[in-house]
């Protein structure tokens, strides 16, 4: 994510406000350690502990999983993103996910599809005070659980078509959460928490899943960053799927 004012995108030489990688469990040499030394010299290049980490887990199976996979890694990860089944096979249960806060992840993203998602802070407060944006605002140990929104038309879309398609709604939310974790402090300043975050992404979540939005085409109807965040900011939000 580069830097720049608003939500959106900075212009040519902007400074990165976040670094996003995904999918280590299907890179056999980017694992473990090996993940662990590239997030601390991709940080080192491009600013530090100013430029939030995030990492996003999609498929981890108890096949292609092991304990070395993220452990060493996880001091580094500023905001981790996985779903309830990888949750289970990683910590033993989706609502145990202390493990991987004691291992050094500062937030955990868990995607729970149609009832929203889960996001838990670090209690260790000098863990939290190191991480980039907005998370060494937080509050350690704070727990925020965010609705889905509900999409117009239900299952069935305009002319009869489908008018849900949730492939890469998980993209969505984790990219969007960490654009709101990372917000730039304005003259407008709003507090963006772990709820807000949630908020936001939840809704650049919904554009992704209506069909009618998710690819952007003009005249589609999709808000952009700062349209989303201003929604959040006066509580202007959809209907919340029933969970």
């Amino acid at each position: 994510l580069p830097g720049g004012g608003g939500g959106g995108g900075g212009g040519t030489g902007a400074k990165a406000r976040a670094f996003l990688f995904g999918y280590p469990h299907l890179l056999p040499k980017m694992q473990g350690e090996h993940l662990r030394d590239m997030l601390a010299a991709v940080r080192s290049k491009l600013g530090g502990d100013r430029v939030l980490v995030g990492v996003d887990l999609n498929g981890v199976t108890a096949s292609n999983h092991t304990s070395s996979l993220l452990t060493p890694a996880l001091g580094q990860i500023d905001v981790l993103h996985l779903n309830e089944e990888e949750a289970s096979i990683i910590c033993g249960s989706e609502d145990n996910t202390s493990a991987l806060h004691e291992g050094g992840c500062a937030v955990v993203l868990l995607s729970l599809g149609s009832r929203g998602a889960r996001i838990s802070v670090t209690p260790d407060a000098d863990r939290l005070s190191s991480a980039a944006g907005r998370l060494n605002r937080w509050t350690p140990g704070e727990v925020v659980r965010v609705p889905a929104f509900s999409i117009r038309g239900g299952a069935g879309g305009d002319d009869g078509k489908e008018a849900v398609n949730a492939n890469g709604a998980g993209d969505a939310l984790f990219a969007s959460f960490c654009l709101a974790a990372t917000w730039p402090r304005g003259e407008d300043e709003v507090r963006v928490g772990p709820r807000e975050a949630g908020l936001f992404a939840s809704l650049a979540a919904r554009q992704r899943c209506d069909v009618r939005t998710r690819d952007g085409r003009e005249g589609s109807g999709m808000e952009g960053a700062e349209g989303l965040m201003a929604r959040v900011k006066i509580g202007d939000l959809p209907e919340a799927i029933s969970s």
